[in-house]
C-alpha cells in the first residue's frame, strides 16, 4: 500500500477529529478564542470594518480558483520522435 498523500493525511485527521463530539466543541471553542485574540490585536477585522475596495479584493481573492503551474520551458535539446513506421507506406 501506498503511503498517504498529505490531503488523505488531513483528512484522516479531520475525521477524526470530528468524530468525538466533545474534541469537536473543543476545537470549535479554541478558534473561536483564537479568533477573538486576532481581532483584538488587530490582525483579523469584520468585513464591516473594511473599506470597499478591501472588500472586493477580498471576495475576489477567497472566489478566484488558484492558478495553475507553469508549465516547464520548451528545452531544445529534448529528443525529436524517429521516423514512424506508418510513413513508409
Amino acid at each position: 500500500m501506498a503511503p498517504l498523500s498529505a490531503a488523505e493525511k488531513q483528512r484522516c485527521y479531520r475525521a477524526r477529529r470530528d468524530a468525538d463530539p466533545e474534541k469537536r466543541a473543543q476545537y470549535l471553542n479554541k478558534e473561536k478564542e483564537r479568533w477573538r485574540s486576532d481581532r483584538e490585536e488587530g490582525r483579523k477585522r469584520k468585513a464591516s470594518d473594511l473599506s470597499e475596495r478591501e472588500k472586493r479584493a477580498q471576495r475576489k481573492k477567497s472566489t478566484t480558483p488558484p492558478s495553475a503551474p507553469e508549465s516547464p520551458p520548451h528545452n531544445e535539446n529534448t529528443p525529436k520522435p524517429g521516423p514512424s513506421r506508418l510513413d513508409e507506406s
